[in-house]
């Protein structure tokens, strides 16, 4: 932004990713512009710096041995705090535990009350934004590289590429392209993180039209995600206060053709917890 000599666009070397990583190189692409999308933003340019965002949502069984860490490091009452629960029937009460420890402390996937045991493949759900922070701090630490939740640009021009479709795949959608309330038969269910290849973006990014909605790191705002003066996507500290609410993007397993758009934005406060919400990691990259 504001220059006028080529700027060059860093490749990492092989072997400097993860298998799970997908790089995202820097530079501009056509955010908005949808005129179907829930919270509709007007097309514009957004400069969004080279990041890194992991190829799949994070799944059950990858939160499952978060909590176990947990527990292992003596933090009961954290892995309690931030295991996947179901929704109270009343104002500041706690839900039933979807993932529960048993006599020996290890957390299990217990099945919901309605009668649905969540998948090690699926992407993890029932997840307020406090748990996806969590969990990106734990994995930082785990890993030593900065993993965080991305910020909205980061997730639209993961999902989008750079010029304006509507999918990742382009700008016509069939619901056996991603995983959503008209893609199969019977009983609709999340799917595993590894189907519907088609939902893929040019850079590699699966599951972000359908299956699981993502928390991203902004707090909403109608206006859309924060620039500077030269059209650069601004990362944040933003403290997670409750009445605050956060930016989540994607479709989700059990929407319509409609959801399935990337171009949407949903508001949620932070401690908002649903069956088709739960988070993917990104980190910046230097």
């Amino acid at each position: 932004p504001g220059g006028s000599e080529p700027h060059p666009v860093y490749l990492p070397a092989p072997g400097e990713l993860e298998p799970e990583d997908v790089y995202v190189p820097a530079g501009w692409f056509w955010s908005g512009g949808d005129p179907l999308a829930y919270s509709e933003l007007p097309r514009r340019r957004i400069w969004v710096d080279p990041f890194v965002l992991r190829r799949h949502p994070v799944t059950c069984g990858r939160y499952l041995e978060f909590l176990d860490t947990l527990v292992a490091q003596g933090r009961e009452a954290d892995a309690l705090q931030w295991a996947p629960q179901e929704r109270a029937g009343r104002r500041g009460a706690r839900g039933a535990l979807i993932f529960a420890p048993d006599e020996s402390g290890r957390f299990q996937m217990m099945p919901t009350s309605e009668g649905i045991r969540f998948q090690p493949d699926w992407p993890v759900m029932m997840v307020d934004w406090p748990c996806a922070v969590a969990y990106a701090a734990w994995e930082a630490t785990r890993t030593g590289l900065p993993w965080r939740l991305p910020v909205e640009a980061e997730w639209e021009k993961a999902a989008r590429g750079v010029d304006g479709r509507y999918f990742p795949w382009g700008n016509f959608a069939d619901p056996t392209w991603a995983c959503m309330g008209q893609s199969r038969s019977g009983i609709q269910l999340p799917s595993p993180v590894d189907q519907f290849p088609i939902d893929e973006s040019v850079y590699g990014v699966r599951g972000m039209a359908g299956n699981i909605r993502d928390w991203c790191r902004d707090i909403f705002r109608s206006a859309g995600p924060l620039q500077d003066d030269g059209g650069i996507a601004m990362l944040l500290e933003e403290a997670g206060h409750v009445r605050v609410g956060r930016t989540s993007r994607g479709g989700t397993w059990d929407g319509g053709l409609r959801l399935l758009r990337v171009t949407q934005r949903f508001n949620s406060l932070p401690g908002f917890r649903n069956g088709n919400l739960g988070f993917r990691l990104a980190r910046t990259f230097t």
